[in-house]
């Protein structure tokens, strides 16, 4: 798990209460969402789709690790769920290149 990513997607419960249908949407969209109290994850939630995926990957970790590609269930799983994403058409590959030339501030050109 990417901390950079846990601080872009932390929650408040506060926030939780008051957003939770916006806060449902983006994690039907496929982001987590990381519920914070005093400062502190205490609870992520996940789609269904990414849930289930996470189970197998578990339940299947040897064979995976085995393989050597994935650090953890955790990034089996989102790999996995993206993959699917894209065959769906509910992502877009980018290219490398493309991206950097649309977005030069990020690379610092």
């Amino acid at each position: 798990m990417d901390s950079r990513e846990v601080i872009e997607n932390m929650v408040s419960i506060t926030e939780l209460s008051q957003k939770s249908s916006q806060i449902i949407a983006k994690v039907e969209k496929g982001d987590i969402q990381y519920i914070a109290k005093r400062n502190k994850v205490v609870a992520a939630i996940v789609d269904m789709e990414f849930l289930l995926l996470l189970e197998d990957a578990c339940r299947d970790w040897k064979r995976i690790e085995a393989e050597g590609e994935f650090p953890d269930p955790w990034e089996y799983a989102k790999v996995v769920k993206m993959v699917r994403q894209l065959d769906r058409g509910e992502l877009e590959l980018l290219d490398y290149e493309d991206f950097k030339k649309q977005f030069p501030e990020v690379f610092g050109s």
